[in-house]
């Protein structure tokens, strides 16, 4: 009942709630006190289950992968970078989006993050997965 953002993937939330299905799944969380709950889907992109105002889902980048490693991590990082920025959760998991999107056209968890506004660039050019794609 003490969490805010709770950023965990389908994977690691679908096995604590036993689903998958991420609105049940982060309607699991938020009964038990989570405020915000924000459930990575993969190359199916996130669903976010705000404190206040309907839930959301947004596909993922469409970019070539190379290395998945630390995606999950800079996706967080993300989030905490739009918060800090004052926006809203859509523009902050649109930016998280953008972060693990650039982490993995490249190796390691570096990728291909060169800077905020080059990864602002990009979260307003790469194109989306027009296609719904479960996730993983």
């Amino acid at each position: 009942p003490y969490i805010d953002y709770f950023v965990p993937s389908i994977d690691e939330a679908g096995e604590m709630a036993h689903d998958r299905d991420p609105a049940r799944v982060a309607a699991f969380f938020k009964a038990r006190g989570v405020k915000n709950c924000i459930i990575t889907l993969g190359a199916g992109g996130v669903y976010v289950s705000p404190e206040h105002g309907e839930d959301f889902h947004l596909p993922a980048f469409e970019v070539e992968v190379f290395d998945t490693t630390g995606c999950g991590d800079s996706f967080t990082a993300g989030i905490i970078v739009g918060i800090i920025k004052g926006w809203d959760l859509k523009q902050s998991a649109r930016f998280a989006s953008a972060v693990a999107a650039k982490v993995a056209m490249g190796l390691g968890s570096d990728g291909k993050l060169v800077s905020f506004d080059d990864t602002v660039a990009a979260m307003n050019a790469l194109p989306v997965k027009t296609s719904k794609v479960e996730a993983a």
